[in-house]
C-alpha cells in the first residue's frame, strides 16, 4: 500500500486534533502530526503577515523531514486560514502544494462550539464575536475549496458533532 497524506483542515475549536487523535489510536497504519506543534521552541507573539508567511516555511520544512522518516499514512492537522495583526491570511496554495496531499478534509462546527473550544483551552486569548468565527469558517472553506479545485486533490467535508469519528470520510469506499 502507498502511504498517504491527508490534511485535516478546519478553524480553532472544529475538533481537528481530537478527530485525528481518535483515529489514530484505533488505526495504527495512520499517525497525527500537528502544523502547531512543528513550531514548538519558536516564539510565536508576532501576528504579522510576514511573521506568519516564515511559520509556514518552518512548518514545511520540519514536515518533509518528518515524513522521510514516518512510513504510516499521515494524517497533518493543519490551518488553511490564520488570523493575522491584517485581517484573515489563507495559507498559500504553494505551501499546501508542496504537503503533497492525497485528500482534504474540511471539519466545520458552529461557531458557538468553536468559541466555547477556544476559550476552554486558552481563556487568555479573548473571545471573537460570532459573525468574526462564521467569516473564519466561510474563508476557510473557500481556501479549501480553491486548495481542492487549483491542486485537483478530493474535498471531503463533515460537520463535527458530539461523538464524530473521522472513520466516517477516511474509510469510505469510492463509489
Amino acid at each position: 500500500m502507498t502511504r498517504t497524506v491527508t490534511i485535516i483542515f478546519g478553524i480553532s475549536g472544529a475538533g481537528k486534533t481530537t478527530a485525528c487523535i481518535d483515529f489514530v489510536e484505533r488505526h495504527p497504519d495512520y499517525c497525527h502530526i500537528r502544523a502547531s506543534s512543528l513550531l514548538e521552541g519558536f516564539q510565536r507573539w508576532d501576528r504579522s503577515l510576514n511573521a506568519i508567511e516564515v511559520d509556514q516555511t518552518r512548518i514545511l520544512s520540519a514536515f518533509n523531514r518528518l515524513k522521510i522518516l514516518e512510513t504510516r499514512n499521515i494524517l497533518f492537522d493543519a490551518h488553511s486560514i490564520i488570523r493575522s495583526d491584517a485581517g484573515l491570511f489563507m495559507v498559500p496554495t504553494a505551501i499546501i502544494k508542496a504537503l503533497s496531499p492525497n485528500l482534504l478534509v474540511l471539519l466545520d462546527v458552529d461557531a458557538d462550539t468553536a468559541e466555547r473550544r477556544r476559550v476552554a483551552r486558552n481563556p487568555a486569548n479573548g473571545v471573537l464575536r460570532n459573525e468574526d468565527i462564521c467569516q473564519e469558517r466561510n474563508f476557510a472553506r473557500e481556501a479549501c475549496e480553491a486548495y481542492s479545485r487549483e491542486l485537483r486533490v478530493p474535498l471531503l467535508t463533515a460537520v463535527v458533532a458530539e461523538g464524530f469519528r473521522l472513520d466516517e470520510l477516511l474509510l469510505r469506499k469510492p463509489a
